[in-house]
């Protein structure tokens, strides 16, 4: 292999070992209370119902929540992991690794291959967004929601290479990768979409691409992508028609809004969920360190704060998209904070937040956290170029099934001493049995919930009742 070819894979493989080889080695043996236990417990069975809306096996029968998403990719994974004689932790440890992978490369491949940048600052730029403190508040709970993360520079770099080369291949990658990253959930899927759409209206603004290249390359993209994803679109349809209103039992906006301060977000966080916690401890365990330990509570203000600071200090091509992918990320991810108090823009989404379609779109805040972080942690100089990025929590308010003894909240599972079940082998024969809801719930989480205080560094119980001014988690500086 020549120098130049080694060059150019070198940061992959060092990507690749700083991501896999950690998981692997953290708490071997143990099965984090990840996504819906009937993966790991019985995936051949879960795929043979996911197809289905209707689930005669459940109650006198019932239309499902977001199963047929788990058709692909995440069902098929632990498929494959399951007739390769994988242990459930392995198969585990490394879906999320290749989560984390396919986001890093992603964005090596978006800044150096895509837009010109050095192959050392593309590097650089794909570490810091691979282990944004974001991936922490759904790793262990709900990994599958991350996908939309690693899909985005995927994303933005096929919108650009489709305005850029025409033709009909880039728009095709693209609704190939929409229908890989968006099957589960609609909402963090048009949240991230919005970061491509600020491409295409960059690229038009400043004279990269004539309207009829951007509005063509827009048509390939929005009906090869309609196509592609028409499987889980029905099936949405049919949940949101003919479901039960899970909405109703679920986080409210208020809830949500407490806790998405503009400091929060720069810094990847805040998500009300990352602030809570029970009886047990905290619902998300680095949550402590994030909130208490002076040292990590400077590093990550003063990350955002440099990039931002070069981000108005160094020029290079295309910043103004990466200014408004910051601007526009963070408008959105702080949305009606504060809820009691909001400004003018955070009024007009308290209202829409307050609707039967905002109600859906409520965890906007976490949507698009990854988008205001990829874009302002890209100031490095680039070399020049001629060419144009169900939870593990019980709700305290709704009671939840058993669900098997391995199984309770707690933090990633490739955090050090996480919160996870016993060693679960896949070759004793024995099972447990699925439980009869689509939702993984943790035994033990305690019905009255408390919040950490970074004040006094210990939790606080707080009430029983649901109101978000009395349960909803707030984060320093708020």
């Amino acid at each position: 292999m020549s120098d130049g070819r080694r060059g150019r894979w070198a940061p992959v493989a060092a990507l690749a070992l700083s991501v896999y080889i950690p998981l692997l080695l953290t708490a071997p043996g143990r099965v984090g209370a990840d996504t819906k236990s009937y993966l790991y417990l019985d995936p051949d069975r879960m795929l043979s119902r996911a197809w289905s809306m209707w689930d005669a096996n459940i109650g006198l029968g019932t239309v499902t929540h977001q199963n047929i998403g788990y058709l692909w990719p995440m069902g098929p994974w632990f498929w494959a992991a399951e007739h390769a004689g994988l242990p459930d932790w392995v198969a585990q440890r490394l879906w999320l690794g290749t989560i984390l992978f396919a986001a890093g490369v992603g964005v090596i491949w978006l800044l150096r291959s895509v837009l010109g940048w050095t192959t050392m600052a593309a590097t650089a730029a794909a570490f810091v967004y691979t282990c944004t403190p974001y991936v922490l508040t759904l790793a262990a709970r709900i990994s599958i929601i991350l996908l939309p993360f690693a899909g985005l520079p995927w994303l933005i770099g096929l919108a650009a290479r489709s305005v850029r080369r025409g033709g009909w291949r880039d728009p095709a990658l693209f609704a190939l990768v929409v229908a890989t990253v968006g099957s589960v959930n609609a909402t963090g899927l048009l949240l991230v979409g919005l970061g491509p759409l600020l491409w295409l209206v960059h690229v038009r603004l400043s004279r990269e691409a004539t309207t009829r290249a951007v509005l063509a390359a827009t048509a390939r993209i929005g009906a090869l992508t309609v196509a592609c994803s028409l499987w889980w679109i029905a099936g949405l349809w049919a949940q949101g028609g003919y479901g039960v209103e899970i909405l109703r039992y679920t986080e409210t906006a208020e809830v949500v809004a407490s806790a998405s301060n503009a400091a929060e977000v720069l810094r990847s966080l805040g998500y009300w969920f990352f602030y809570g916690g029970d009886r047990l401890g905290p619902w998300i365990e680095p949550s402590v360190s994030y909130t208490q330990r002076l040292p990590l509570l400077a590093l990550t203000y003063a990350l955002p704060v440099a990039a931002l600071a070069g981000l108005g200090a160094v020029r290079f091509r295309h910043r103004s998209f990466f200014v408004s992918l910051v601007v526009v990320g963070a408008l959105i991810a702080v949305g009606a904070h504060p809820w009691d108090d909001p400004t003018l823009l955070g009024a007009g989404m308290k209202e829409f937040l307050l609707s039967d379609v905002g109600l859906a779109s409520r965890s906007s805040p976490s949507g698009w956290r990854p988008a205001s972080a990829q874009g302002s942690r890209r100031w490095p100089r680039r070399r020049p170029s001629t060419g144009g990025a169900s939870p593990c929590r019980r709700r305290w308010w709704w009671p939840s099934p058993p669900t098997p003894p391995s199984r309770r909240c707690g933090p990633a599972a490739w955090w050090p001493r996480t919160s996870t079940g016993p060693r679960t082998s896949r070759r004793t024969g024995t099972r447990s049995p699925p439980t009869s809801t689509g939702a993984t719930t943790a035994p033990g989480c305690s019905s009255s919930p408390v919040l950490i205080s970074p004040a006094t560094g210990g939790a606080t119980p707080s009430t029983r009742s649901p109101p978000a001014s009395s349960t909803a988690p707030t984060p320093p500086g708020s």
